[in-house]
C-alpha cells in the first residue's frame, strides 16, 4: 500500500515528465525554446547550456500543476483515491502545489548541468571514466532531489517515505524515460 501511495504522490511529476519529452521531441512551442542562462558564462563556460530552456520550465511546471489538478479532481470524486494521498486534497491550492513540485524538478537539475558545463562535458554527454559513471547516476537522480525538497512545502515525508520516494522515482525515471520512451520512438537513445 505504501508504494501505491508513493506512486500516487509522484504521478503528476511522472506524467509531466512524459509530456515534456513529447513536447521537446515534437518541437512544440519553439518560441519558448531559448536557454534560461541567456548565454551567461562563468569562467568562459556557459552556465547551463542550450538544453535548459524556458520551454522545459514552462512545460514541467505547468504540466505538473495540470496533472496535480486532475489528481485533486479525481480524489474529490473517489474516497479511495483521496485516502491514497499524503496531502489533504480538500485543502490544497492545486495549481500552487503542482507548480512547486514541477519547479523542484527543474531547479534540481540545474546544479548538475552547471557542474557538467564547468567540467567541459558536452550537453547530453556523460563524460568518461569514473566521472562519466558518476554523471550517469547523477543524471538519473538530480531532479529527484529537487522534488523531495519542494515536496516539503506541503508535506514533510518521514525518512522512510523520502527514501522510498527517491527509489521509486529513480526507477521510474530510468525505466520510463530511458527505456520505454526509446522503444516507442519518443526519445532517440537510452541514457
Amino acid at each position: 500500500m505504501i508504494l501505491l501511495r508513493i506512486l500516487w504522490l509522484l504521478a503528476p511529476l511522472i506524467a509531466a515528465g512524459v509530456l515534456q519529452v513529447i513536447v521537446i521531441r515534437a518541437r512544440l512551442f519553439p518560441s519558448l525554446a531559448w536557454p534560461i542562462d541567456r548565454g551567461l558564462r562563468v569562467r568562459g563556460t556557459r552556465l547551463f547550456g542550450d538544453h535548459k530552456t524556458f520551454r522545459g520550465f514552462v512545460v514541467m511546471i505547468g504540466g505538473t500543476a495540470l496533472f496535480f489538478g486532475l489528481q485533486v479532481l479525481a480524489s474529490h470524486r473517489s474516497a479511495a483515491l483521496c485516502d491514497l494521498g499524503f496531502v489533504d486534497y480538500r485543502h490544497t491550492t492545486w495549481w500552487l502545489h503542482g507548480s512547486i513540485y514541477g519547479a523542484g524538478y527543474v531547479v534540481g537539475e540545474l546544479p548538475n548541468s552547471f557542474l557538467k558545463r564547468q567540467l567541459a562535458i558536452a550537453e547530453g554527454a556523460k563524460g568518461s571514466g569514473v566521472l562519466g559513471s558518476a554523471f550517469l547516476v547523477l543524471d538519473q537522480v538530480d531532479g529527484v532531489f529537487g522534488i523531495l525538497v519542494s515536496m516539503c512545502a506541503f508535506y514533510v515525508p518521514t525518512l522512510r517515505i523520502a527514501g522510498l520516494a527517491f527509489g521509486v522515482l529513480t526507477i521510474v525515471h530510468v525505466v520510463v524515460f530511458n527505456v520505454v520512451l526509446v522503444l516507442i520512438g519518443v526519445k532517440s537513445r537510452v541514457f
